[in-house]
Formats: structure tokens, C-alpha cells, sequence
């Protein structure tokens, strides 16, 4: 590990490098934990076909399978000008008079693009209000799954004493607080440059609303 850290500190630097050797120049999370998390956006969805639609795509921009966006990604105004310009090609093509599979397919890509667009104007909106600089960094993240949720440790006996004989449970009869579902979501963190002794305000209202926007556009 102290090999790789050398290299990426001597011999490749970068701005995101910089970032994290320079606590000064760290980007600071909209959202500290997967807790806070929850609380902003995921109750939003309230597990149905909201929430669905939208780890779809948080999963999607972070997997890399949109071909212009890495594992992570940097939302700035050049890459919101680059979606623009793609989606007004992605329609031109449509107006052309495609048809059939072809046509099936730039469709699917133009909802693709306007589920990007309309999360990265929403950043764009939300950085506008708090006067800071449109430059994010999204982060993708597994939501946490207790052990507790697997059968194995649902079903290990518990023993108490009572008397000269012994009782015996199941730690998921006697530990409800333990116990824990299994869970497939995705969450993400968005990073932003934090200025000096500025207070980030609306927090909850920008993820409702980055929410609602984004799953209606796609």
C-alpha cells in the first residue's frame, strides 16, 4: 500500500490526488452516512417503484455503464454542456425518420440522457443557491446489510439458566433489535468544494427534489 501511495502521490499526480493528500482542498460530503442518507432519500421512495427507478440509475452512472461516465463521476458545466449536446443529437436523429430497432434504441438513450441531464442541473441548481461551485463528485456506495440478516445467525441458540435446567432459544426470538433484512439498494455520496465557514442550507428539500426529478425524467 505504501508502494501505491508513493506513485499516486509522486509520480501521478492529479486534482483528485491533491484532494486527498491536502485536507484543505478535500471535498466535503452533502451527506455524512448511510443513516443520513436514508433520511433525505430513501424514505422518498418509500422502497416501491420510485426508489427502483432511481437506484437503477444511481447504479448505472456509477457502474460505468453510461459510456462517457467512469465508476465515479465529475459533474461540472463542461460535462452538463456535453449531455445537452448529446441529448440534441440523440433528437436529431430521432426527427431523421428512424425506424425499428434503430429507432427503439436512440429512444432508450435519449431517457438514458435526460435522467443525467436532469440530475446534473439539479447539482447545477442546488450549487447556484448555496453560491458554490458547480464541481461534484458522486460516489457510489452499497447499502449496508447487518450479519444478523443471514439464516445462520438468525438460528444460533441462546442458553439460559433456570434452575438445574436450561432454556434454549433462538437469538431471533430473544434479540429482535438484531435482526436485519437483506437489502439490494444503492446509495451514493456527492462531494462538493466547501469555501470558507459556509453553511450548506436545504439539504433535504435539493434531495427531494434531485429525487423526483431525476426518476420522472427517465
Amino acid at each position: 500500500d505504501d508502494d501505491i501511495i508513493y506513485l499516486y502521490k509522486n509520480l501521478f499526480p492529479d486534482d483528485l490526488s491533491n484532494e486527498f493528500f491536502h485536507r484543505n482542498k478535500r471535498r466535503h460530503p452533502l451527506w455524512k452516512s448511510e443513516a443520513e442518507y436514508r433520511g433525505y432519500i430513501t424514505e422518498l421512495g418509500s422502497g416501491g417503484r420510485l426508489e427502483k427507478k432511481f437506484n437503477e440509475f444511481i447504479d448505472s452512472i456509477t457502474k460505468g455503464e453510461f459510456k462517457d461516465i467512469p465508476s465515479f463521476s465529475i459533474i461540472n458545466e463542461t460535462y452538463i454542456d456535453k449531455i445537452k449536446t448529446e441529448l440534441e443529437n440523440a433528437s436529431n436523429v430521432l426527427k431523421s425518420g428512424c425506424t425499428g430497432l434503430v429507432k427503439q434504441s436512440v429512444e432508450n438513450n435519449i431517457k438514458g440522457i435526460k435522467g443525467r441531464l436532469a440530475f446534473c442541473t439539479k447539482l447545477k441548481e442546488f450549487a447556484d443557491v448555496n453560491s458554490l461551485n458547480c464541481d461534484f463528485v458522486v460516489l457510489r456506495a452499497d447499502i449496508f446489510n447487518s450479519n444478523f440478516s443471514k439464516d445462520y445467525l438468525k438460528h444460533t441458540l441462546i442458553v439460559f439458566e433456570d434452575g438445574e435446567q436450561e432454556n434454549v432459544f433462538e437469538i431471533q426470538q430473544v434479540c429482535p433489535v438484531l435482526q436485519a433484512a437483506q437489502e439490494d439498494g444503492k446509495m451514493f455520496y456527492v462531494f462538493y468544494r466547501k469555501n470558507d465557514d459556509m453553511r450548506i442550507n436545504g439539504i433535504r428539500d435539493f434531495c427531494e427534489s434531485l429525487f423526483l426529478n431525476t426518476v420522472n425524467a427517465r
